[in-house]
């Protein structure tokens, strides 16, 4: 076959998407001996992952759990690729690729501590541990056809080439500034696939609690509580760590680990409730463990016995930032005229107002209407139907010779290298099949 007068050679394989997993199909097919075109749509590959962990590539733990992944219905989809390719196998991987790794607390990272390095160290693999990798750049696939035993892959400019083979790694949407989009979801929906709807994840959150816009850029260590429908009815789950508050509601890590399943409830209509915990943990009093709760209260009353004319918000000066402190007390007290709330001594404060102040601080509820977009997401839920590929090669269970890795696939982990290890350990799976 001819096409723009140049004669057609068909290829072994042909991958679509240069990030991750199509880095990592791509080396392990590569050195199966196979013939690989890796086509990619920026102008260079990897643009995300050289953006990963805030520039620092987490991109493994050793305390890989698949209850760290939601899979949608096939729970146990992940058992084989986690088997198969454990972290152990991902710092080997590095380590051949010329990186040296480092960990803390079991998060992997790049001795180096530059994501970027990482890029360029697995770029130069792909270009010259071997020859059989062709890369192309600027190239967006529109459509995807199979006739026979061939696969037609049609480029935007519409150069055609053939392949035996293909590897979908074209991530999803998140990060569109970064190169996110929906085309391998459209390439996968024209080979007959289901797509799970896709919505941001590892995202932050957004309120409607009045003045909120009011306390932005606040850094807290705190826990966090998701309830869903009125009246708190259900815990869908509990983290703790560093809180951020912004103009639109809260955002950090506590909450990206638990915006996956909370948007998927938001997207329903579900009623959900943020539960803050500005001081969960157990504190030290004379050698014996105690509640903040009872810690606290204790601190208030003896202040309000030293120091009587104390206003109330200079009290809490010492423990919640002002902006914070200032929102609590229009919560306990209403908003009063001059914000005189504020400005209340302490000897004028009845025990059970200090008492509700300091439950407050412990549970300070703020309703949840929503979430920041693909352009704030880390990663995205949805995807590729898991029940129509195989678990053990990544292949289509609908159309032979068609495989999938990575964002594409309806997987989705919370922060800590799991999705990174998701794109290795499935690049290596469709690389290893596809070579066969």
């Amino acid at each position: 076959m001819k096409k723009n007068n140049h004669q057609i050679d068909i290829i072994d394989i042909a991958i679509i998407g240069g990030g991750a997993s199509g880095i990592m199909a791509a080396i392990t097919a590569a050195e199966q001996g196979k013939k690989v075109l890796l086509l990619e749509q920026q102008e260079i590959a990897g643009r995300k992952l050289a953006a990963t962990g805030n520039g620092k590539c987490n991109f493994t733990n050793i305390n890989m759990k698949k209850e760290a992944f939601f899979q949608g219905e096939e729970t146990d989809f992940l058992d084989y690729a986690l088997h198969i390719f454990p972290p152990e196998k991902a710092i080997a991987f590095f380590k051949e690729s010329g990186i040296y790794t480092t960990q803390k607390n079991g998060y992997y990272y790049p001795l180096s501590g530059q994501a970027e390095l990482v890029k360029e160290a697995l770029l130069f693999r792909v270009k010259n541990r071997t020859k059989n990798i062709l890369c192309k750049y600027s190239c967006r696939v529109t459509e995807l056809k199979k006739k026979g035993t061939i696969f037609f892959v049609t480029l935007e400019n519409k150069y055609q080439y053939q392949a035996k083979k293909v590897i979908l790694s074209c991530g999803n949407m998140a990060a569109p500034q970064l190169g996110g989009s929906a085309s391998g979801l459209l390439l996968a929906k024209q080979m007959g696939h289901t797509i799970i709807p896709v919505l941001p994840a590892l995202c932050g959150l957004k309120t409607s609690y009045p003045n909120w816009n009011k306390i932005g850029n606040i850094r807290i260590l705190a826990e966090i509580s998701i309830y869903c429908e009125k009246e708190k009815k259900q815990l869908i789950g509990k983290e703790h760590g560093e809180l951020q508050i912004t103009s639109y509601g809260i955002s950090g890590i506590p909450v990206f680990q638990l915006s996956i399943p909370t948007v998927r409830l938001l997207e329903k209509g579900t009623i959900i409730t943020a539960v803050l915990n500005f001081f969960p943990k157990e504190l030290k009093k004379d050698n014996v463990s105690s509640s903040f709760y009872s810690i606290f209260l204790d601190f208030l009353k003896k202040q309000s016995l030293q120091e009587p004319l104390k206003p109330i918000l200079l009290a809490l000066s010492g423990i919640l930032p002002e902006k914070l402190s200032k929102l609590i007390l229009i919560k306990v007290f209403g908003k009063q005229k001059k914000n005189q709330q504020e400005t209340m001594p302490l000897q004028s404060i009845e025990e059970k107002k200090l008492e509700e102040l300091v439950q407050v601080i412990q549970a300070f509820e703020i309703p949840i209407i929503g979430y920041t977009g693909f352009e704030h997401a880390q990663a995205a839920s949805g995807g590729v139907c898991t029940k129509e590929i195989s678990p053990q090669t990544m292949e289509s269970k609908l159309v032979s010779g068609l495989y999938f890795t990575g964002e594409l696939i309806d997987i989705v982990g919370i922060c800590g290298g799991y999705n990174l290890h998701w794109a290795w350990a499935s690049g290596y799976l469709a690389g290893m099949a596809a070579a066969k």
